[in-house]
């Protein structure tokens, strides 16, 4: 079918048409000797040919300048409809964009619990993704290379029933970012930034197995939007006046539209894993279409020592693997250009008023602090990379962490881990309590003598956390033994570790425990040494609980004694830690 021609083009053809005629006809006149209607039809042959040339031009300039306009009103309508849209979606579900700002607060910043005199660090930009790799199952091994967990969440419209991913569980020893790459994860899932990896939208739920794991036990019933439901309105400083509507939670369940993420089946007791492994297992195969990962220390999915019964979790193990050199430097990085910006934001805020309008000197100030930062964190890399011990010891994500907080404080680096654990403790006892003005009652030699034998006793029961009542018994006896019958109580002291020293952190509900687990085992540790009891450290050989205190007290004071001892049984667990 011939294409219809435009207005222009038409006209454009008549003008073309008559501008031969009117020159014949200027022709004829003169030769009639006709002169005033020959300059005539000369004129406006002339001005025919120029508004052709000119309205040719004309024509296409208006037109791309209209196509121009239309596409900027077009877009500027679009944005309209869309925030019509979004507010109306808003309205409609305001449950949802209350949850996710709860979400969004609890998982923005970086937690480094216990320094709270460093600016917040924003996560999403200190950040550095952490590589995994699936284990073996029944001896066949699924994935060799290693990749961001995002290669194994569901893309797109995919069905996530389907994938071979969609239980999964992350197993890690201590510091190894387990419950930041959770958080991480729902805070990428509720702003939205998820989508840049193309997995699929999901409603993220992230609980933590030691604030739950008691109201699955008492009730076996309970069914997984339950308790996200219960936990969540039981919870108010994270969901401050937030009351999920009916049914909410399980819709999107039923749908398959969630993201559920459990953090820590390692922080439950030996007695209430079982139980708890059952009714994980159970939930996931009752809500199958929705994506599941939780994450444990190694003996956290192990058959315990109370085991009658033993139901592993039904879900691919996965592994997080060290931090390679280039991650290290790009953590240390991230880590100084926050920092930075952080640092003058003040003085970037008001230079910014005063000295422009159009964003060039914005610009150039950033990027002025950006090169100090980097200047500052390529220094540090440089001490880490020279030192191999040091270097070792920032594979973890948490003791990296460590190091450059303390590095910034104190000026200095740590050579091993036990010293580092040292110096983080002394910093918090005695270095930032003084500097700040507010020191603690006692001193810091006695006041880790009172932790470490706090630590010690939670090891020994296999707990982690405690109230101000529990941990009053704890403590009372060495209290009195350092600082006499009336000069201290348990209460302030406990307060003062928890808001002046920052080794202790509080939970909801009245609990605390301490900053990090491997803190309660490095101080149980050194509490072993202090009374002597090596040999009751041997005969938990077999128990993964001790594992890591055994570790840091082979560290600390020789490792001879505990590697005799496990060869002495030579069982597969007392030979692996003989080795490590």
């Amino acid at each position: 079918m011939p294409r219809k021609k435009s207005d222009s083009e038409v006209l454009e053809k008549v003008i073309n048409a008559l501008c031969p005629s009117i020159f014949g006809a200027a022709v004829l006149f003169s030769f009639h000797q006709e002169t005033s209607k020959a300059i005539i039809s000369y004129s406006a042959s002339f001005f025919f040919s120029l508004f052709t040339s000119y309205g040719k031009r004309f024509s296409e300039v208006f037109q791309k300048r209209l196509h121009s306009w239309a596409e900027r009103d077009a877009k500027a309508f679009a944005d309209f409809l869309s925030y019509g849209r979004q507010s109306i979606y808003l309205n409609i579900s305001r449950f949802e964009y209350q949850y996710y700002q709860c979400l969004k607060v609890s998982c923005s910043e970086i937690e480094i619990e216990g320094l709270d005199d460093l600016a917040p660090l924003n996560l999403s930009r200190v950040y550095v993704p952490l590589k995994a790799e699936a284990g073996m199952r029944k001896g066949l091994v699924l994935q060799e290379q290693s990749n961001e967990i995002w290669y194994y969440l569901p893309k797109g419209r995919a069905k996530i029933e389907d994938s071979a991913y969609r239980k999964i569980i992350i197993v890690a020893g201590p510091g190894y970012g387990k419950t930041t790459l959770l958080r991480h994860l729902c805070l990428m899932y509720v702003t939205g930034l998820s989508g840049n990896h193309n997995v699929k939208k999901l409603t993220p739920v992230l609980l933590r197995c030691r604030e739950i794991y008691q109201k699955i036990q008492t009730q076996t019933r309970l069914s997984l939007p339950d308790l996200i439901e219960n936990h969540i309105q039981t919870n108010p400083d994270s969901y401050p006046d937030l009351l999920p509507p009916k049914n909410w939670f399980h819709e999107r369940l039923r749908r398959g539209d969630c993201l559920v993420m459990l953090d820590g089946l390692d922080e439950v007791p030996d007695s209430s894993r079982e139980k708890l492994r059952c009714w994980l297992n159970f939930q996931m195969a009752s809500y199958y279409k929705n994506q599941f990962i939780f994450t444990s220390r190694p003996h956290g999915i192990e058959r315990g020592r109370y085991d009658e019964e033993y139901t592993p979790v039904k879900a691919l193990r996965f592994k997080i693997l060290p931090f390679k050199a280039s991650q290290k430097s790009d953590f240390i990085k991230q880590w100084y250009a926050e920092e930075f910006l952080i640092r003058y934001s003040y003085f970037r805020e008001s230079s910014k008023k005063r000295m422009s309008t159009d964003g060039v000197y914005g610009k150039i100030l950033d990027a002025r602090i950006l090169k100090k930062a980097s200047i500052a964190s390529q220094d540090l890399v440089r001490e880490i990379v020279q030192n191999h011990a040091l270097n070792k010891l920032a594979e973890n994500p948490l003791l990296i962490t460590m190091i450059v907080s303390t590095y910034q404080a104190d000026k200095a680096l740590a050579k091993r881990r036990e010293e580092l654990y040292s110096q983080m403790t002394n910093l918090m006892l005695e270095g930032r309590p003084t500097k700040k003005g507010t020191p603690l009652s006692g001193g810091a030699y006695d006041n880790r003598a009172i932790l470490q034998s706090l630590a010690f006793q939670l090891v020994c029961q296999e707990k982690s956390q405690f109230n101000i009542v529990i941990g009053s018994k704890l403590i009372r006896e060495k209290l009195i033994e350092r600082y006499g019958e009336n000069s201290i109580s348990p209460g302030i002291f406990i307060d003062e570790i928890h808001k002046v020293a920052g080794l202790f952190v509080g939970k909801e509900g009245g609990l605390y425990e301490f900053i990090h687990k491997t803190f309660q085992e490095y101080f149980a540790s050194t509490e072993i040494r202090s009374l002597q009891l090596e040999d009751f450290m041997l005969s938990k050989l077999d128990d993964s609980n001790w594992a890591e205190v055994i570790r840091f007290y082979a560290a600390q004071y020789g490792a001879d004694i505990v590697v005799e001892a496990a060869l002495r049984k030579s069982t597969p667990k007392n030979i692996s830690l003989a080795y490590s």
